[in-house]
């Protein structure tokens, strides 16, 4: 960026400028150029995020209004690849990874790219798990966790069948949401038995005793199986979670 750039900028900062006028004045969105690796639309970001500081947090200029603004001016393709880019770009992670999750709920088509990128990039789901940002939110009734037990799938599928198997979703949900009460997960995954592609986590019981086999061997199982069989599903559940 020239000296000049930074003058420009100091000066639309003093003024207020908002940024969508800025963002559109941008040769490289006037001449429909590509985003990804353009520094100057880097230090718009930059601009953004000052202008949302100074005036007064993150409802100024939110992260939801600077989507809005590039799905306006650009097609959902080359917004994935810039927004999976942006996570390596100092400073920017936590937007993209904003963005990424705005992208999974705006439409099946943005989905399905999103989740493209990641298999393609070899993303996790337990690295998804937190660009999701789940482990700071309510899972009942979410529809990134909806999206994200789709992700599993397409993963076992690329990874292989015994990669992040039902055991280890619910191992490591049991330790990233240590929070919950039994209770409440055994409903949770109950609940998915409405959901017509994830049925089979509807289906606490088998997941529950496929779990404790996992952790704690033959002797676990029959204890769980008989939490079951004397209808006490709660119990089952944080028997095996606290193996």
């Amino acid at each position: 960026m020239s000296k000049l750039d930074d003058l420009a900028y100091k000066l639309a900062l003093k003024n207020d400028m908002n940024p969508t006028d800025l963002f559109l004045h941008l040769r490289v969105v006037k001449t429909d150029g590509e985003l990804q690796g353009n520094p100057k639309f880097i230090r718009w970001l930059q601009y953004a995020m000052k202008y949302r500081a100074k005036r007064g947090g993150e409802f100024r200029f939110s992260d939801e209004e600077i989507f809005d603004l590039l799905t306006k001016t650009k097609p959902e393709a080359e917004l994935v690849v810039l927004f999976q880019s942006l996570r390596q770009v100092p400073g920017m992670k936590t937007l993209a990874e904003n963005m990424q999750a705005y992208m999974v709920l705006s439409s099946a088509s943005s989905h399905r790219l999103v989740n493209e990128a990641w298999l393609k990039s070899r993303e996790t789901p337990q690295q998804v798990f937190k660009i999701l940002r789940l482990q700071h939110k309510a899972l009942d009734s979410n529809p990134l966790f909806i999206q994200w037990l789709r992700y599993i799938k397409l993963y076992r599928s690329l990874a292989g069948s015994e990669s992040f198997s039902d055991a280890q979703t619910l191992n490591f949900l049991l330790n990233e949401k240590w929070f919950l009460f039994e209770s409440t997960l055994g409903t949770l995954f109950q609940s998915l038995k409405a959901i017509p592609d994830l049925e089979t986590y509807g289906n606490l019981e088998a997941y529950t005793m496929q779990f404790a086999e996992h952790k704690g061997g033959r002797e676990l199982l029959e204890k769980v199986k008989k939490m079951f069989a004397d209808n006490d599903p709660n119990a089952a559940l944080a028997a095996a979670s606290k193996a």
